[in-house]
């Protein structure tokens, strides 16, 4: 359950509170596809770190035979707001393969 404020959506903190504590992972990206947002889930899934992965290119996490795809569902996305859903294979660093189901949405300004 989230704190919301009068308008029943979440606040902030709850917000940010919700996101470091989910059970998913969570990655968010500036419009330049560099990654800013990284929660603790998705270091976990993906094995690398907050620190490691802040700066560097979402596309990055994606297998380079998928990453066309993933440029265009990217790119759909900012240009048009379109939520899309991509899957593919990811490999951790020790080796294990890990089937990962993606949700691309954007995050718009509603102000």
């Amino acid at each position: 359950m989230a704190l919301s404020d009068n308008t029943g959506q979440p606040d902030d903190a709850s917000f940010r509170h919700l996101c470091a504590n989910a059970g998913v992972g969570i990655i968010a990206a500036n419009a330049s596809l560099e990654i800013t947002y990284w929660n603790a889930a998705a270091s976990r899934l993906l094995g690398a770190s907050y620190d490691s992965m802040i700066g560097q290119q979402v596309t990055a996490i994606v297998p380079a035979g998928r990453r066309d795809v993933a440029y265009r569902l990217l790119s759909r996305a900012l240009q048009s707001g379109e939520i899309s859903e991509f899957e593919f294979d990811h490999y951790d660093p020790q080796g294990q393969k890990i089937e990962l189901a993606v949700t691309i949405s954007p995050l718009l300004d509603h102000e």
